[in-house]
């Protein structure tokens, strides 16, 4: 058991398959939505993801934060009907028309009359930068 170190871990109740790179991490009130800490093994990260699980089940995003914060967040792979497009961040976005695979720095920007000419919007799945 790690010479001691690791008593107040296994109190907790993890099992000994709970493997985070951090054990700190599991408990703090933030969901760590990752293979490592939000699985049964390691109680879905301490407790700080049943919230997360259960109104996003299959939701595999990186950033549970990110979800019903009023952006669209393209790059933390949120924009999905498991994560429910981003917690509706990202329903407006998909009704123009936009692929999922549309991923510009700034949804705003497309369409608004400026040519984006760069590899992420300038291309068939962001409509060459929204038509």
């Amino acid at each position: 058991y790690d010479g001691g170190d690791c008593v107040e871990f296994n109190k907790k109740g993890y099992s000994t398959d709970c493997k985070p790179y951090d054990t700190t991490t599991l408990g703090d009130g933030k969901c760590d939505n990752n293979v490592y800490q939000n699985t049964p093994e390691c109680l879905y990260d301490g407790g700080d993801c049943e919230d997360f699980n259960e109104k996003y089940p299959g939701c595999e995003t990186w950033n549970p934060d990110s979800l019903g914060n009023g952006v669209c967040d393209l790059w933390a792979e949120a924009n999905t009907l498991e994560c429910l497009y981003d917690g509706g961040d990202c329903v407006e976005f998909n009704k123009k028309g936009y692929s999922t695979d549309c991923k510009p720095y700034d949804t705003t920007t497309l369409g608004d009359g400026k040519c984006d000419n760069n590899v992420y919007q300038n291309t068939p799945e962001c409509l060459y930068d929204g038509g």
